[in-house]
């Protein structure tokens, strides 16, 4: 079940703790300088990654009320389906989170970009609960604007 993979996953996750535990039995590593520089290498970085970590964050967040507020009503496309959308904000988060990690944003960004022929326009009148209904996206440029800076953005602070 999901539970046991969770747990093997936690055990196998805390064994790489016990490899310097290990090495120091087989007198590969001893509690020299090396050892001691390391942990406080690693002490010291905590506080910087953690504050990269929240960075990345607000980034997601920001362009995820940004895109929500662009491409909400945009129709689905090749990839931007159930998996990847901007509907909500929770959505829209989990889907930036998707383009960061590299997951085919090119292709996002060109089914945000759908435009007539292969939408409806709401200047075509089609009304939806007496609303105009209009399914297009923002165009070819104003997609690789939105897009492109945010990819650079991302890429930027998580490296």
């Amino acid at each position: 079940t999901y539970m046991t993979g969770v747990l093997k996953f936690a055990v196998s996750f805390l064994r790489v703790f016990r490899v310097p535990g290990q090495l120091e039995r087989l007198g590969l590593w001893t509690k020299s300088d090396m050892y001691l520089a390391m942990v406080e290498t690693f002490r010291i970085s905590v506080g910087q990654l953690l504050k990269i970590f929240y960075l990345l964050i607000l980034l997601l967040y920001i362009s995820a009320v940004l895109c929500v507020q662009v491409f909400s009503g945009t129709r689905t496309g090749n990839r931007l389906s159930r998996t990847a959308s901007f509907y909500d904000v929770p959505n829209a988060f989990l889907t930036l989170t998707q383009i960061v990690f590299g997951d085919e944003w090119h292709e996002i960004m060109d089914d945000c970009s759908v435009t007539a022929p292969f939408c409806t326009p709401a200047a075509f009148g089609v009304t939806l609960d007496g609303e105009p209904f209009d399914d297009c996206g923002v165009g070819k440029l104003s997609s690789f604007f939105i897009f492109f800076p945010f990819k650079v953005t991302a890429e930027w602070v998580v490296i």
